[in-house]
C-alpha cells in the first residue's frame, strides 16, 4: 500500500512540474540593484529592481513634448551618476496616470526603450519622470523581468550590461 501511495505522489509531482508555467526554465538570478544600459543612448545607469512596479521608470529632465511627421514624441535628457548626459527623443506610446500615496495621480509619458541587463536586451515600456532626490535613476519593473529573471534581495550588482547590439 505504501508503494502505491509513493507512486501516486510521484506521478502527481511529475504532472505538477509539467503543467506549471515557467517551472524549471532557466532564469537569470539578479540582485535588487543592478547596472543597466538604456537604448537609444547606450547610457549605463544604476537601477533598482522593483517587483511592485508593472513598468520601468526612468529619471529624466527637460521633458519636451513635440510633434514630428504627425507623430507624438518627447525629447528629454538622461544623466548617469558619472555625469554623462544624453539628449534622447522617443515616440510616445501612451500617457500613464501614476498613483501616488496621499497625493493626486500624476500623468507621465510612456515610451518604448531598449534595456540591457547582463546579456539580456529587451524593449520595454518606460515611464518618464523627474526623480530628483531618488538614489536610483531607474526602476526596472515586472514587464521587463517577466519570464527571464528571478530577484534575490540579498544580492546587488551581479551583472554588467554586455548586450551585443547591431
Amino acid at each position: 500500500m505504501k508503494s502505491i501511495r509513493c507512486i501516486v505522489l510521484l506521478c502527481l509531482a511529475i504532472i505538477f512540474l509539467a503543467v506549471t508555467p515557467g517551472f524549471g526554465q532557466d532564469k537569470t538570478v539578479i540582485g535588487w540593484i543592478e547596472k543597466v544600459s538604456v537604448h537609444p543612448g547606450s547610457l549605463v545607469l544604476h537601477a533598482k529592481v522593483d517587483t511592485a512596479a508593472d513598468h520601468s521608470s526612468l529619471h529624466v529632465t527637460d521633458i519636451e513634448p513635440i510633434i514630428r511627421n504627425g507623430e507624438r514624441r518627447v525629447r528629454f535628457s538622461v544623466m548617469n551618476r558619472e555625469g554623462k548626459s544624453v539628449l534622447l527623443e522617443c515616440r510616445v506610446v501612451r500617457e500613464a496616470k501614476i498613483k501616488r500615496k496621499g497625493l493626486e495621480p500624476k500623468e507621465r509619458y510612456v515610451v518604448k526603450m531598449g534595456i540591457c541587463l547582463g546579456t539580456v536586451f529587451k524593449e520595454a515600456q518606460v515611464n518618464l519622470e523627474d526623480r530628483t532626490g531618488f538614489r536610483y535613476h531607474m526602476l526596472i519593473g515586472r514587464s521587463f523581468l517577466r519570464k527571464r529573471f528571478v530577484v534575490d534581495p540579498s544580492l546587488k550588482y551581479t551583472k554588467e550590461p554586455t548586450c551585443k547590439l547591431d
